[in-house]
């Protein structure tokens, strides 16, 4: 095994609490392929996270650092729909984040009931309304960028993962966020967010960082 792909095993914690997932099944022992600027690991109560390098003053590392101020101590009940940025650490020109270690969305999820199905968009809206109510635009929504508060260990296999996130979904514990803001942008706040108006600020205009 790669030592880059692997971090040292930790007691696994009972149960995940939100924003932290829960790893199913065995303690993970490594970490698959990442890119060089993320990281996994986890931190002294030995909950799963992710660790990203940014550059400082760019976009993606505003919109960080405003995620930081507003949901890094969101519950379960006050859940935006974006995942929560727990911390930042400054280092020079660059910057690091920390967020929750949650699982990729799987496109192709069975929903045993419409309630569920619905839950995933609210989730969804609950995202998208809290990141342009603050003038965010994502520009890349799609399945590789929204995630679920899971994740199952190297040894789990296919039939007992399907089964745990079925019974998480039966349980209204489920949630999903979106994530990866390295192509958004953050318009001034004198722009109206109507998006004739937002679509005609990004043609004509560059946005600074």
């Amino acid at each position: 095994m790669d030592a880059v792909n692997r971090y040292p095993t930790r007691k696994e914690p009972a149960q995940g609490v939100f924003p932290f997932a829960t790893c199913v099944g065995s303690i993970v022992h490594s970490a698959p392929r990442t890119r060089p600027h993320v990281a996994f690991a986890q931190d002294s109560q030995n909950r799963h996270v992710v660790i990203k390098l940014v550059v400082a003053g760019t976009q993606e590392a505003k919109i960080v650092e405003f995620l930081r101020e507003t949901t890094s101590q969101a519950g379960i009940d006050s859940f935006q729909g974006v995942i929560p940025v727990l911390d930042i650490l400054h280092y020079g020109d660059y910057l690091f984040f920390v967020t929750p270690r949650w699982t990729h969305y799987e496109p192709y999820s069975s929903y045993a009931t419409v309630e569920q199905a619905l839950h995933f968009v609210d989730c969804m809206l609950r995202g998208l309304s809290f990141l342009h109510n603050n003038h965010i635009v994502h520009k890349d929504i799609g399945d590789h960028n929204i995630l679920m508060n899971y994740f199952p260990s190297d040894l789990f296999d296919g039939e007992s993962d399907i089964s745990f996130r079925r019974d998480m979904r039966s349980q209204g514990l489920m949630r999903y966020a979106i994530f990866d803001f390295n192509l958004s942008i953050r318009l001034p706040a004198s722009v109206l967010t109507h998006p004739h108006t937002v679509f005609q600020f990004y043609l004509h205009r560059k946005v600074p960082g």
